[in-house]
């Protein structure tokens, strides 16, 4: 099983992350009411999803939302990086974008019927 590179297991590994980042959080998850500078790649690749499910419905072409889940992961692992979530002064926003990743991606898979599992 490869955990890296545009898999079914990377996506999994990916979901599993986010997942594991919300539950070391003390913060209770909210929606972001704010946008930085930082943030947003990471929200415009996520503002894509529907649009990509539309496409990849009208076309009957589910690689758009392969392509597009792999993507948003590449984008969060780009945002994650450069910006600590827990434990940062940013930490109640910061984990709201976790969240919206972490169901935008589940979503993504659960279309594709592919498990979304929370730890590996």
């Amino acid at each position: 099983m490869s955990l890296t590179g545009n898999t079914g297991s990377y996506l999994q590994y990916a979901h599993a992350r986010a997942r594991g980042i919300l539950a070391k959080s003390e913060q209770a998850v909210a929606f972001p009411t704010e946008l930085f500078d930082e943030d947003r790649l990471l929200v415009r690749k996520m503002s894509e999803y529907a649009e990509t499910v539309n496409r990849a419905t009208e076309s009957l072409e589910p690689h758009h939302i392969c392509a597009y889940l792999f993507e948003l992961a590449q984008e969060f692992n780009r945002y994650y990086e450069k910006n600590q979530v827990v434990g940062s002064d940013k930490e109640a926003h910061r984990v709201g974008l976790v969240a919206v990743y972490s169901d935008i991606l589940k979503a993504g898979l659960t279309i594709l019927g592919i498990t979304a599992p929370e730890r590996l």
